[in-house]
């Protein structure tokens, strides 16, 4: 499973986003090329296509969330307070969905989409997931056999 950002979940989707970026992004790098942050090329996408922000922003979650294994906890609690506090969907409750892809690759044995080649591809690059040898092993071919497949 991945995010489906619809017309009707955009904004919600988009503040998550924002709340995300605002803690896991550096204050420096940020201060220094303002015109980076992924906010505002988020909105410059919006001002030019609705479909390029929706993307775009599925996207930029699935990048974030993906790699959330490098969060501290400590910066987690903190971001899930403030989900929660704006009746957003609770970090865990956004990494459910991206352990979902991952199940659903393993149940299906197969990557069906690119979304879900992404996911796993990041998975795979970081040596620390917690998945199993055996796990890896069979998400590594899946991975293969899309790239052959979509010639990636």
């Amino acid at each position: 499973m991945s995010f489906k950002i619809t017309d009707q979940n955009y904004r919600a989707y988009k503040r998550v986003f924002e709340i995300l970026t605002d803690h896991l992004f550096p204050k420096e790098l940020i201060s220094r090329f303002p015109d980076a942050h992924p906010v505002k090329v988020l909105n410059e996408w919006e001002a030019k296509s609705k479909t390029l922000a929706k993307k775009g922003l599925k996207s930029g979650l699935n990048d974030i969330l993906s790699n959330s294994n490098e969060i501290p906890f400590d910066i987690i609690s903190v971001i899930d307070a403030e989900l929660i506090a704006e009746k957003l969907p609770s970090f865990r409750i956004l990494m459910g969905v991206i352990k979902g892809s991952i199940q659903e690759v393993l149940k299906l044995k197969k990557i069906k989409n690119i979304d879900q080649y992404y996911i796993i591809k990041d998975l795979l690059d970081d040596t620390t997931s917690e998945i199993s040898i055996l796990e890896r092993e069979s998400l590594s071919s899946y991975l293969g056999e899309f790239e052959r497949a979509t010639n990636r």
